[in-house]
């Protein structure tokens, strides 16, 4: 944190915890951005800090955070399919197969998949977001609208923009 603060970035630099709240005030900022975050925390762990980083949004602010998509579930189809034993994490989850239906069907999905330390399987592990549980639950977080934009390009994870 010392190395990021000592480059001087025009923007303020902060260690949060594991879980909310942030150590901001509410409504001091006008966008909060998370790439791969919300890919791994859970339901509870995913509720908690889309509302609190709504709470620090002014009105009209954006949360923009990634998750994973179903390109994460081809590369796992790839890796159930290629010779050898699978790694760590793909042989903690379901089948593709059963993600992909689950996705397609709209639903959250977490898998607990402990990244050592404070990184417990209770919070942390795979997370796929999906599209209808957004459109589904953003007024109830505090939002007014979502934006859902599937994977693209170089861009391996979906993108969600909440505006408050």
């Amino acid at each position: 944190m010392e190395c990021a603060r000592g480059l001087n970035p025009p923007f303020a630099v902060h260690q949060n915890q594991i879980l909310p709240p942030l150590p901001l005030e509410k409504a001091c900022t006008d966008c909060c951005y998370a790439f791969s975050v919300f890919s791994h925390l859970s339901e509870a762990a995913s509720v908690s800090w889309i509302t609190n980083l709504g709470e620090v949004l002014v009105p009209g602010g954006k949360l923009v955070f990634t998750t994973r998509g179903m390109s994460h579930i081809a590369y796992l189809r790839h890796l159930h399919a290629a010779p050898g034993p699978l790694n760590a994490v793909a042989a903690l989850l379901p089948k593709p197969d059963e993600i992909e239906r689950r996705y397609l069907n709209g639903e959250l999905q977490f898998y607990p998949a402990a990244g050592g330390g404070e990184l417990t399987g209770d919070f942390y592990g795979e997370t796929w977001i999906t599209e209808r549980w957004i459109k589904e639950h953003h007024h109830e977080l505090g939002f007014r609208s979502y934006e859902f934009l599937p994977e693209f390009g170089a861009i391996d994870q979906c993108i969600i923009t909440l505006t408050k």
